[in-house]
């Protein structure tokens, strides 16, 4: 249900930045940060940004205190983001190993975590091609931009507060079409007050988080796609939509240079043509009850495609 988080917390470090320079585990970089004095003058403050290797977990701060940290869950828990954490146990045991790795390095302040993202995600089992065709064009009723479409044909609607990505799951992993639908919502300050009652959020609750996802999805109205595996069928659609070019007819256009014998045999086919259409609705992919069957990426998969793509983590 969650996959990446970025929150505050204290955690002093107990040596000093610069002995992760030869550490295997952990990579550092030091940068300056501009900010602004109390007097609003501009002046750079020194930052640390740590990096572990093995989670791609990331933390930052500066004067022996990391204060900022962003992860992926679901990478800490099962070593990639192909998993999903399916309950309230699996969220806490994700934090809790998040907590252990950076206790590793610092000793923790006695305070609560303070979230200011949260990467809502759930994975559906289909045709990605045809959920990118049903949504190309579809509007969310709370992100006014027009949907970007990249060139491995994700969708992403970016707003304000939040945004919306769907995209091929074992395309983005394994580097080859799969039937993994992965769809993803993230929140940032002020819509995390979905969430949770709490401001600021320090607690991740699965019910919670499922039904802001299930709500936030239901603002799309996907498009009713045509099903047309041949010739005979796309024209059936084509003749049934009115599709022409300079006011000629798609069958006219595509049967100009066939014989009298084969256009006959064709408007045959096309006269038996049913029409089937791929359509689905939010609401009953997400019933209201519960999240639905978890889908995930697994490791027989990912062994499976191993030896012929590199697989992202």
């Amino acid at each position: 249900m969650i996959d990446t988080v970025k929150f505050r917390r204290s955690l002093i470090v107990l040596a000093p930045f610069a002995q992760f320079a030869d550490s295997e585990v952990w990579k550092s970089e030091h940068k300056l940060q501009d900010r602004l004095d109390h007097d609003g003058e501009p002046i750079q403050i020194p930052r640390w940004h740590l990096r572990h290797e093995p989670t791609g977990m990331r933390a930052s701060g500066s004067d022996r205190m990391l204060d900022t940290f962003e992860v992926s869950l679901p990478r800490v828990l099962y070593g990639h983001n192909g998993r999903l954490l399916k309950s309230q146990y699996e969220i806490n045991a994700a934090l809790e190993r998040v907590y252990e790795i950076l206790g590793e390095v610092g000793d923790w302040l006695d305070e609560l975590p303070k979230f200011s993202r949260v990467d809502l995600v759930w994975q559906f089992r289909g045709d990605p091609k045809l959920f990118i065709a049903a949504h190309k064009h579809a509007r969310h009723k709370r992100i006014r931009r027009d949907v970007v479409t990249y060139e491995n044909g994700s969708l992403t609607w970016k707003g304000s507060n939040q945004s919306i990505c769907l995209y091929d799951k074992t395309l983005e992993m394994c580097r080859q079409p799969g039937d993994i639908v992965r769809m993803e919502v993230r929140l940032r300050k002020p819509l995390l007050n979905k969430v949770s009652v709490q401001n600021p959020l320090t607690r991740l609750d699965f019910a919670r988080c499922y039904e802001v996802y299930r709500n936030t999805l239901l603002g799309f109205c996907p498009s009713v796609l045509p099903k047309a595996s041949n010739i005979a069928q796309f024209l059936a659609v084509a003749e049934r939509e009115n599709w022409r070019s300079n006011g000629v007819s798609a069958f006219d256009i595509y049967t100009k240079s066939l014989c009298a014998r084969q256009i006959k045999r064709l408007q045959r086919q096309i006269a038996q043509v049913r029409f089937e259409t791929f359509h689905f609705d939010w609401t009953l992919l997400l019933p209201p009850q519960h999240a639905p069957e978890a889908v995930e990426v697994t490791e027989a998969l990912i062994q499976e495609l191993a030896p012929k793509r590199r697989i992202v983590l």
